[in-house]
């Protein structure tokens, strides 16, 4: 029962015991409010990796919807290098005054901590959770000419030729390697890896024939599918993708409940205010719920989401278990 809203009295509270229970009553309220004067100057909300790349992309747009609700500037700010490790320690040393804030993505909050031998952050007790903000999902792209004519033959030739095809990635380590090295796991195949040092490289190799296969978030998949270059032939979300809705999903084509996604999300350094918390929690929720927003977000190949911060705190640590069990199964490791 929640005392807050259903109260059962079984004889007359004394005068005291009224005020007792009206100042309890009362505290959740005082509780919500933001200290006073925040913000009172610009927030500084850090990313991990460049401009113009998909975390940038859509902080941005965050970033200017709660400068209009927070009345005070919102600046985001690019730190890339390391898998977005270098900005995840900056923010983590960070005074956790609601000042600084972190992007933070599966990279970051769930790959890189079984990833790497040794982390300038522990991912679980140097961050707050605020909210997820929206998954973009991948596809499994060939060359429009190659003989891998679909889903059902590149398992065949894998088979029948261990350690003789190949899939690229933008680099060691990204969850786009990653998810070739899960696909490899349930087949139980031998793929070899190809990293290039971007997604354009690997995708120029992939569409010439020097590399068999690439997964790519599906927003960068579609000029290339558009254009003839490469060819898709799954994607990577349990059901077929409304911008790809020609592309069987790999669930669809017989691997069980195979989703992976990119995932990206707004964190704080660990001892925020709880009032703080509160309100960034609720004006993030407001932003992600508002039509216009999803709608943008669509437009871009991912998909809004919100959660409070217990429930994403819950899920980071899930997908931390998650690919854990990947990052072992494949071997990869980072010094």
């Amino acid at each position: 029962m929640n005392i807050s809203t259903h109260w059962h009295l079984k004889a007359p509270l004394n005068r005291r015991r009224v005020l007792q229970a009206a100042l309890s009553a009362a505290l959740p309220a005082i509780a919500t409010a933001a200290p006073q004067g925040w913000p009172s100057r610009p927030i500084r909300i850090v990313v991990g990796f460049g401009a113009g790349s998909a975390p940038d992309i859509m902080m941005r747009l965050f970033a200017q919807e709660l400068a209009r609700r927070l009345g005070q500037a919102t600046v985001v700010e690019n730190r890339p290098g390391a898998t977005g490790n270098i900005a995840a320690e900056a923010v983590a040393k960070s005074a956790p005054d609601g000042y600084t804030l972190f992007y933070g993505t599966n990279t970051t909050h769930a790959i890189n901590p079984s990833l790497y031998h040794k982390l300038p952050y522990d991912h679980i007790k140097d961050f707050q959770p605020i909210t997820i903000t929206g998954k973009v999902w991948n596809a499994l792209l060939v060359r429009s000419n190659s003989p891998i004519t679909d889903f059902r033959t590149l398992v065949a030739m894998a088979r029948a030729r261990p350690g003789q095809l190949s899939f690229a990635s933008g680099g060691n380590g990204t969850s786009l390697h990653l998810t070739g090295e899960m696909l490899k796991h349930r087949l139980g195949v031998d793929i070899i890896h190809v990293p290039y040092k971007t997604g354009d490289a690997a995708f120029a190799d992939v569409a010439g024939g020097r590399v068999d296969m690439v997964f790519a978030n599906i927003p960068a998949a579609i000029p290339y599918v558009q254009s003839g270059r490469l060819k898709a032939l799954a994607v990577t979300s349990l059901a077929r993708s409304p911008l790809m809705p020609e592309v069987p999903s790999l669930n669809e084509l017989g691997l069980n409940q195979f989703e992976v996604s990119g995932w990206g999300g707004l964190f704080a350094p660990r001892g925020l205010p709880t009032p703080i918390l509160q309100r960034l929690s609720q004006e993030m929720t407001a932003i992600l719920t508002d039509p216009a927003m999803v709608k943008r977000l669509d437009t871009l190949g991912a998909v809004a989401m919100h959660s409070s911060p217990t429930e994403f705190g819950k899920f980071i640590e899930s997908e931390t278990l998650r690919w854990r069990e990947v990052v072992q199964a494949s071997g990869a490791q980072m010094d």
